[in-house]
C-alpha cells in the first residue's frame, strides 16, 4: 500500500482493507515515530482501532522525539464511540 502522506490512512485504501480483514489491533513498527508513525496511530485510535506500538519495534529521529511521541501514544486510548461501534461490529462477524 502506498503512503501519500504521514498517516497510511490518508488517501489510501488502508481502512478498507482492514475492515475487510476484521481487524481490531494495529501493531505498528517503523521509523520516525514522532511523525509518521505518530500519525497513522493517531487516525487509528480517532476510528477506533487499539494501537501497540511495541518500544524496541520503532525508531525517532531523536531519543526525545521518541520517547514524547511513544508517551503521547501510551495515554491515548482509542475513541470512545468509535471504540464501541468498531467491537459492536465485530461482535455480530
Amino acid at each position: 500500500m502506498t503512503k501519500a502522506t504521514y498517516s497510511a490512512f490518508t488517501s489510501s485504501s488502508l481502512e478498507t482493507v482492514l475492515e475487510e480483514l476484521q481487524v481490531d489491533t494495529l501493531v505498528m513498527t517503523g521509523c520516525l515515530t514522532e511523525i509518521g508513525m505518530l500519525a497513522t496511530a493517531t487516525r487509528a485510535l480517532e476510528l477506533g482501532y487499539a494501537v501497540d506500538v511495541p518500544a524496541d519495534c520503532q525508531a525517532g529521529s531523536s531519543e526525545e522525539t521518541e520517547t514524547a511521541a511513544m508517551t503521547f501514544l501510551r495515554l491515548m486510548p482509542p475513541f470512545g464511540g468509535a471504540r464501541k461501534k468498531r467491537l459492536e461490529k465485530l461482535a455480530q462477524l
